[in-house]
């Protein structure tokens, strides 16, 4: 056992011997222990715990920014408008169709029955059938779009709020 109590080996800016008590496994104290390859963990060393904190900051940084970033009220808000208006349009396509549609089977009833006139028929049925599968096709692909966005700034935001979580 030591008489004296052991004390930092290192030299303060003034010159004189650093009076701080060193740190264990080493014959430096904390503050000296910086830039000094001693026999310390690596878990212990300064140098680690400094880069651990820049880390974390910089995760708490990251996660406020892409936070802010993300989805808002607003963006949703739009993304809502674009899709109810899709589904009127749809809607309001739909109607005319079927408007159109009545209107010939009318025209078709007061005239006398004509098989050419019936095939005609079966003809703008399949064109305007086919014509609003399309377009509720191209409805669908841009809502499913938009939805992928959205979900992808949401798993953006939870990606950036586990960052610091792991660096502990």
């Amino acid at each position: 056992m030591d008489i004296f109590p052991r004390t930092c080996k290192a030299v303060t800016k003034k010159g004189a011997p650093c009076k701080r008590p060193p740190m264990k496994g080493s014959e430096f104290c904390y503050i000296h222990s910086f830039d000094r390859h001693q026999r310390i963990a690596w878990w212990k060393h300064p140098k680690f715990h400094a880069t651990g904190v820049f880390v974390t900051i910089l995760g708490v940084l990251i996660t406020i920014i892409l936070f802010h970033l993300g989805p808002t009220r607003e963006h949703q808000q739009k993304i809502i408008e674009k899709q109810t208006t899709a589904e009127d349009l749809r809607k309001k396509e739909h109607d005319e169709t079927m408007s159109k549609l009545s209107e010939i089977a009318n025209s078709l009833e007061h005239k006398p029955k004509n098989p050419p006139v019936e095939k005609a028929k079966s003809e703008i049925e399949k064109e305007l059938q086919t014509a609003t599968e399309k377009k509720i096709e191209a409805f669908k692909k841009e809502a499913e779009k938009q939805e992928k966005q959205a979900l992808l700034l949401y798993q953006m935001g939870i990606r950036s709020i586990c960052i610091p979580l792991v660096t502990f």
